[in-house]
């Protein structure tokens, strides 16, 4: 028996230890030693190995890496801590990426990143990502300086594709490495998010160094999943029709409409009967929103649509 309110022992075979938030101070180091001992042992070791970050470690075993290399000194041999498991090392990289309390890519920046990917020149693609990145924390960029530059490397080394360890293979892991993990609920959002990864590996010189060669390459080719997802909804859109609705507040208050949110998008999922007269019969069961009160819902997750709903005045403009 537990007594209310006591701490509760973690659990260290189900979770992964949450990692410090990163240091901004100008006289320290950047970059966490845990990571920087990772990358540098991977650098040498991990370069050959296949697949190396698609293994699967128990969760126990990734933690006593990272709580090892927390609580050792300098030069610590990643080797013997890693039992020489490059895989061991790679998932203790990423898993201690994945749980820093914010993301290394956070918002709003993710959302700036992925309106950018979208440009139709290459080369104002490029200047626009770089100079967002320019704008992050200043421990953010030298973490994400770091580590692109050993991925950049994996990703472009001989036979990378056929080992498993390409540029799409690569920016398809770290997109959830890296972003905020809400992202990938908006529509088209995760198509997005491997373009913006494939980006960043292709032309990491070019954003993280300041060189003023880029070489516009080949982006790397969808995952099946992704490709179908962007078939669907491009079939989907050749089928759209386009409707503009008011909705009214009833006599007590109410919209009288409730919302949900799938891969296409958020939409409609419910149209109750109201007391008073607008355009509802206009709506149907899973008719997606394009904006609601002139704001556009593309970029929005369901809660923030619901945000507007519930301070919206005394009615709602649909489309």
């Amino acid at each position: 028996m537990s007594r209310r309110g006591a701490p509760q022992a973690f659990d260290r075979e189900r979770f992964i230890i949450p990692s410090p938030p990163l240091d901004d101070d100008m006289y320290g180091d950047l970059v966490p030693p845990t990571i920087a001992e990772l990358v540098s042992y991977l650098e040498v070791d991990g370069v050959a190995t296949p697949d190396l970050f698609g293994a699967d470690p128990r969760v126990r075993d990734i933690n006593d890496v990272l709580d090892e290399l927390r609580a050792a000194s300098i030069n610590v041999d990643v080797h013997a801590v890693c039992r020489g498991e490059s895989h061991l090392a790679a998932a203790a990289l990423a898993a201690y990426c994945r749980s820093l309390p914010e993301p290394l890519l956070p918002s709003p920046f993710a959302e700036q990143l992925c309106q950018a990917v979208d440009h139709p020149d290459f080369a104002l693609r490029v200047a626009g990502i770089r100079d967002i990145m320019s704008t992050l924390p200043e421990a953010n960029q030298a973490v994400l300086h770091r580590l692109f530059h050993f991925l950049s490397r994996l990703g472009g080394a001989p036979q990378s594709e056929a080992q498993g360890n390409g540029y799409g293979q690569l920016a398809l892991f770290w997109a959830s490495m890296l972003l905020p993990s809400n992202m990938s609920r908006v529509r088209d959002r995760r198509t997005k998010e491997f373009r913006l990864l494939g980006l960043l590996l292709q032309q990491s010189p070019c954003i993280f160094e300041g060189s003023l060669e880029a070489v516009e390459l080949p982006e790397p080719e969808l995952p099946p999943h992704l490709a179908a997802e962007m078939l669907a909804a491009q079939a989907a859109s050749r089928q759209w029709v386009k409707i503009k609705a008011s909705l009214l507040r009833d006599t007590k208050g109410a919209f009288r409409f409730s919302l949900l949110e799938d891969s296409g998008g958020v939409y409609i999922n419910k149209i109750e009967p109201t007391d008073v007269c607008d355009d509802r019969e206009k709506l149907q069961y899973k008719d997606y929103l394009v904006s609601i009160s002139r704001k556009s819902v593309d970029e929005m997750t369901l809660a923030e649509v619901k945000e507007i709903v519930k301070h919206a005045k005394s009615f709602l403009e649909l489309e």
